[in-house]
């Protein structure tokens, strides 16, 4: 089991303990956004908007949100979004980045990001996981290559979109701020 497949089975797990109205995919694209929006991602966000409340909530979250930053930052592209394991269905796998897609433009919005706060590509990358979001992707079996091209697509924009609001910092010059 992979590092990414664990931690969506953990989060799929406390997610469904809490009650809470989204699914750990959707969970992720929020927590990504707070990322690229945030200095520091704010635990009151992840009571409100996920209803997840409490000690052990609180510290899975961070630990996901602290290891997804570090993807998104990382020059060896190592992000992922969290998705079900390839042993789910294509459907199911679809849904998921569409559900990935919509929180990640929830926690845009909610990190008080504008259309105008973004380059005209990056304007584009957003507009298209936009479309990604409300997509009901219908694959076929054999029809893996375009999932795998789709959450490949999403993968780069969200690193894109991360790098594009919090530019790169040599080691001297320590962690990003909030201007």
């Amino acid at each position: 089991m992979t590092s990414t497949s664990k931690n969506y089975a953990e989060l799929e797990d406390l997610l469904n303990r809490l009650g809470a109205p989204i699914g750990p995919s959707e969970c992720h694209g929020f927590i990504c956004a707070q990322l690229c929006t945030s200095a520091e991602p704010d635990s009151r966000s992840w009571r409100e908007c996920l209803g997840a409340e409490g000690e052990e909530a609180e510290a899975t979250l961070r630990r996901i949100s602290d290891a997804s930053g570090e993807d998104l930052a990382s020059t060896e592209f190592t992000f992922e979004p969290m998705l079900p394991s390839e042993e789910a269905t294509l459907a199911v796998r679809a849904d998921a980045l569409a559900a990935w897609c919509r929180g990640f433009l929830f926690g845009l919005g909610n990190g008080g990001l504008t259309e105008a706060g973004l380059s005209g590509d990056c304007r584009e990358l957003v507009e298209d996981i936009e479309r990604i979001s409300r997509a009901r992707v219908e694959l076929e079996q054999g029809e893996e290559f375009a999932l795998l091209e789709l959450v490949e697509f999403v993968r780069v924009g969200a690193m894109t979109v991360f790098q594009e609001l919090k530019p790169m910092r040599t080691p001297s010059q320590g962690q990003p701020s909030l201007h």
